[in-house]
């Protein structure tokens, strides 16, 4: 035979079945012997009489129906179950009765107090019924929080939620708790590793059993710390105000009902501490390995049993309206100063405005002011906020209080309710309100507040690996708002490379600011643009959380000619950065045709014969790219804007004494047009009495290059003819039997810092024929000549000096 733990009332004792339970105290069960379960009959019999003049209050369930709550009452059958059901909306008291099994239908705005009541008179303290599902005294709930299925890296702890009357009993291996097995009394560690399967049994206030079964695995990585730790004494992580959880930023997790969020590492904490204690899951993922953990939060007041006497009053507040007075006497009472009446029943007041009551039983008359309803503040908007959430009392004579099956808290002038980074919460709040110790009723509140960021924006550059395309195209996708920011720095797009799409949480530069963006489709650029655009988009939610940013770089592929002598794309060619031309001359009738271009170049390209520009555009080096012109080929420029930057151009001459001293055509021949070069190296070995680079009606400005020529007879570097002319920075070397690195006629010229290294029978800096010119005397200082002959400045009469800026 075995031996079954029984309620006697108050007492416990233990009476012969063929079904043994395990006692909550996690040992195996004990048997005891006849001797004592005699004993224990014996007690009953000879003490019975003392606990007939206690009854338990009724025990009931509630659900919730289209028109308000159905009580259904579980008592003795030897008793009777009386109630009062208030209604605040007319202000009228009902009264009834209910036997062992009937229920009470009641409307949203009622409130029942009931007692349980015997043939004899004997009462039961009376209670207020609640409306939650959870304060069934039969309630089933039976939930398991911890462990659940899957393989986790760290060893589980076994954590329920049931209900107060249910007893819990769980065993591994296959052994049944009822017969083999632990009894549940709060969350305790599982100290197994490799594959586990665990047994629960629970046994609900009604007697009904209910078995659940939950296998999983735990496979520990040898000689690798956990993200956090857990122990038998603490088997959950517990967080709040003053203890914050840190997770690396090198792992991602995922709390509460959003485990999947793989959110980025950071530190879990509460900024107030909330009322509300909650146990949330947290999984942590750490490469393959995912670690499960079930984070409390601990920052709720305690509560007790009240023992102080100030905490009794005569007077009892019934869902604000309607009051009781609890003496065992009679009395007699007034409102707001009326007649004295005797007191029968509850009675009505208005709780819109403030009453003054006033009893006495005998000589000493006493009185109570109480204030109108007070109203809640620090409700969030649109009952939805990412922030804590502190609610106040309109007048703060009214307090807040916590109350559960263990009592009641002390009095709170605040509320908080908060949550953790990465969870959703909703706080649908029944708050219990006092005036001094009299609890007054219950307010409702309900309110989420949303810590969950929305997933990043994601962002889709749709087709641009033709040339011909006027503007870059970015899809945007989200269901929350979306943000975007352009920056306009102007890197451009390298070789190979269609867009560079940045991780999560991308850094805007400086300059970029965030805007809303309404629509799907983003368009930049037009046929004049050849900038190249950084686009940063985040979401956010309607909480006012933000999602990580993310960027992707991207070009008006229209205003952008790719060339690259390397390019395997013969016949497939189509000037993009994944498929550049080949050859400069593919490129050149592009630049022809549009009105502006900016040309990419990377490699060397020989090039025999003359080049055309008669259209805008960017000559743009990549990785030393050289182009080197026949002795008798030019850089033709006619009434175009164009401008070099990191590039370099050579004149290549056979080595033949002919060709050596034979004129060579310049380098670049420009009419009628703008030039800007920087940062580029010209260079040639042939004679260049026109000057490498030669220009007529033209604005050319130069910043920081070289410029080379080493001839058997003439070296000039820039010659000029009704010009504006800019040079800053730049050196030139240039050697040979004349060598002049400016010959500028009927032009404006401005010199400023420049470097000259001249190797020459005769050799000049600069030559001005009818110029305007602005330059300091010491502007040569940095001038090297080996010429017997050496004029650093021939300046005819009919120039003059002016002040820069001259154009």
């Amino acid at each position: 035979m075995n031996l079954c733990l029984v309620k006697l009332d108050t007492w416990t004792f233990c009476y012969l079945q063929k079904y043994p339970v395990i006692n909550k105290s996690q040992k195996t069960k004990k048997k005891f012997s006849l001797k004592v379960l005699v004993f224990a009959l014996l007690f009953t019999v000879l003490f019975s009489s003392a606990f007939a003049q206690t009854l338990s209050v009724p025990s009931y369930s509630v659900n919730r129906i289209k028109s308000g709550y159905v009580y259904t009452f579980f008592i003795k059958t030897n008793q009777i179950v009386r109630y009062r059901v208030f209604d605040s909306f007319t202000g009228k008291i009902s009264v009834g009765s209910a036997m062992n099994g009937e229920s009470l239908v009641i409307s949203y705005n009622d409130t029942v107090v009931a007692w349980t009541e015997t043939a004899a008179g004997t009462k039961s303290r009376e209670i207020m019924l609640g409306k939650n599902a959870v304060q069934n005294a039969i309630s089933r709930k039976f939930e398991i929080i911890s462990p659940v299925e899957g393989t986790w890296a760290n060893r589980q702890p076994l954590v329920l939620d049931c209900a107060p009357e249910t007893e819990v009993y769980y065993s591994f291996s296959g052994y049944d708790p009822l017969e083999f097995g632990f009894a549940y009394d709060g969350p305790v560690l599982i100290d197994l590793n490799g594959n586990i399967t665990l047994n629960l049994v629970a046994v609900h206030g009604d007697g009904s059993i209910t078995r659940k079964t939950v296998s999983y695995i735990v496979n520990e990585p040898v000689a690798v710390k956990p993200p956090l730790y857990l122990s038998a004494l603490n088997p959950l992580v517990i967080c709040g105000v003053e203890k914050p959880v840190p997770i690396s930023q090198n792992l991602t997790y995922g709390i509460g009902s959003h485990l999947d969020a793989s959110l980025r590492g950071r530190t879990l904490y509460q900024t107030l501490p909330s009322c509300v204690n909650v146990l949330l899951p947290l999984e942590i993922t750490s490469g393959s390995s995912v670690y499960r953990y079930i984070i409390t939060t601990g920052d709720a007041p305690k509560t007790t049993m009240i023992q102080d006497k100030t905490f009794s009053s005569p007077i009892q507040i019934i869902d604000w309206n309607f009051v009781l007075f609890k003496a065992d006497q009679k009395l007699q009472y007034s409102v707001d100063g009326g007649d004295w009446q005797v007191y029968l029943e509850p009675f009505y007041l208005d709780r819109t405005k403030s009453h003054t009551i006033r009893w006495h039983t005998g000589s000493k008359i006493e009185s109570l002011v109480l204030p109108e309803k007070p109203t809640i503040i620090g409700i969030p908007d649109r009952n939805l906020t990412n922030k804590s959430v502190e609610l106040q009392f309109s007048n703060p004579l009214y307090t807040f209080r916590i109350e559960d099956i263990h009592g009641v808290s002390k009095p709170l002038t605040s509320f908080y309710a908060d949550t953790l980074a990465g969870d959703e919460r909703l706080f649908d709040l029944q708050l219990a309100v006092y005036y001094g110790n009299i609890r007054q009723g219950e307010i409702s509140v309900s309110f989420t507040i949303d810590k969950l960021p929305p997933p990043a924006p994601v962002l889709i550059l749709e087709d641009e690996s033709e040339y011909e395309k006027c503007s870059a195209v970015i899809s945007i996708y989200s269901k929350e708002d979306v943000f975007t920011a352009i920056g306009t720095n102007v890197t451009s797009l390298d070789f190979g490379e269609t867009s560079l799409l940045y991780a999560q949480n991308a850094e805007p530069d400086e300059s970029a600011m965030f805007m809303p963006f309404a629509g799907s489709r983003l368009i930049l650029g037009n046929g004049d643009t050849n900038e190249i655009y950084t686009v940063y988009a985040y979401a956010q939610d309607l909480a006012g959380n933000k999602s990580d940013t993310v960027a992707v770089r991207t070009q008006s592929v229209f205003n952008n000619v790719y060339v690259d002598s390397s390019s395997l794309f013969a016949f497939e060619a189509d000037g993009s950065p994944t498929k550049p031309f080949s050859s400069i001359n593919d490129a050149i009738d592009v630049i022809n045709s549009r009105k502006k271009t900016i040309l990419h170049l990377k490699g060397s390209f020989n090039i025999p014969q003359n080049i055309t520009i008669s259209s805008d555009c960017s000559f743009m080096g990549h990785e030393n790219v050289c182009l080197s012109f026949k002795n008798n080929a030019s850089l033709i420029i006619r009434n175009a804007n164009v401008s070099f930057e990191n590039c370099m151009f050579e004149k290549n001459t056979e080595q033949d004494i002919r060709f050596l001293l034979s004129a060579g055509a310049p380098l670049i021949d420009a009419r009628d047009s703008k030039l800007f070069l920087e940062n580029c190296k010209l260079v040639s070995n042939s004679s260049m009495p026109q000057g490498l680079i030669h220009a007529v009606k033209c604005y050319l400005e130069t910043d920081s290059n070289n410029i080379a020529v080493q001839s058997l007879s003439q070296a000039v570097g820039v010659q000029c003819l009704q010009s504006n002319v800019r040079s800053k920075n730049d050196r030139f070397s240039l050697s040979g039997e004349y060598a002049v690195a400016f010959i500028l006629s009927d032009s404006a010229f401005e010199l400023d810092s420049p470097r000259f290294i001249l190797a020459a029978k005769q050799a000049g800096c600069v030559e001005l024929f009818a110029c305007v010119y602005s330059f300091e005397e010491n502007v040569l200082k940095n001038e090297i000549h080996t010429s017997k002959d050496f004029i650093p400045f021939k300046i005819d009469s009919s120039s003059q000096k002016g002040i820069a800026p001259l154009f």
